[in-house]
């Protein structure tokens, strides 16, 4: 009979290959039953310690969390922008959706504020919606005012997310003739005061 084609002896061949892989499983089968009784040990040591440390460990985690959702929050803000700028509805829908359910947990943020925000910026293009009694201002016109009363300290990323917000809303302006509103933009401060006798 064929050597080759025998079933493989626990004990291994004479060249030691099976060997080697049977001494290999044992090794790590010890190595993770002294894995699994370390993070037991942790874990009893962890309990024995009592709720103060947990109480620390708790705020600690908190904050954490705090700070890792504000994150996420610029990023998915940042991913708006990026997917409303190259058309990818479907990117910015499930991109909103994801920013809507991190806001919950934020308490520095209203809810409200970032889904007025992101109402804005999907209506970008449609220059015929109003979402302020001044008619002149366009959708990504007002989402710029929501964004600044949004930010609480003056940052690159926002600075990024203003920058290409206000890139789309001159792009939008211009792809529909209105030229006069894109040149708004050179004035940071027009579309947040009435402009007397302008079309």
């Amino acid at each position: 009979e064929d050597a080759s084609s025998a079933a493989p002896s626990p004990r291994g061949c004479a060249d030691g290959r099976d060997a080697d892989a049977t001494e290999e499983r044992v090794a790590e089968t010890e190595r993770n039953d002294e894995e699994q009784f370390d993070c037991q040990e942790r874990f009893e040591c962890q309990v024995q310690l009592g709720a103060p440390e947990e109480e620390e460990d708790a705020g600690l985690v908190a904050e954490a969390e705090a700070v890792a959702a504000g994150w996420m929050l610029d990023f998915l803000c940042l991913s708006l922008c990026r997917a409303f700028r190259d058309g990818r509805s479907e990117d910015f829908r499930q991109t909103r959706d994801s920013a809507e359910a991190i806001i919950h947990g934020l308490s520095s943020l209203t809810a409200y504020q970032l889904r007025t925000f992101l109402t804005r910026i999907a209506a970008g293009k449609n220059l015929d919606a109003q979402f302020e009694n001044d008619e002149r201002i366009t959708p990504l016109k007002s989402a710029l005012m929501i964004w600044g009363s949004i930010e609480k300290e003056h940052d690159k990323l926002h600075e990024e997310i203003q920058n290409l917000i206000e890139v789309q809303a001159i792009a939008v302006c211009m792809e529909n003739g209105n030229f006069k509103e894109a040149e708004i933009f050179g004035d940071p401060n027009s579309y947040l005061q009435p402009h007397d006798g302008e079309n």
